[in-house]
């Protein structure tokens, strides 16, 4: 009926999360590049992959 809630059709969703995306992607590539963003979360993120690794190896 009316009151259900609002359903996209599969293609829409590809699409909306298609265009999303590269928004996304566009905005923080300038963003990142500015404010060196990219290389902290880069870091993190090296951080956190060496740490799930040495857990691994220790048990």
């Amino acid at each position: 009926g009316l009151n259900s809630p609002l359903v996209l059709p599969e293609e829409t969703i590809k699409l909306l999360t298609k265009y999303l995306k590269r928004l996304l992607s566009l905005i923080t590539v300038t963003k990142w590049e500015k404010s060196g963003l990219k290389r902290k979360i880069g870091g993190i993120i090296q951080i956190s992959l060496a740490a799930l690794r040495a857990d691994e190896s220790s048990q």
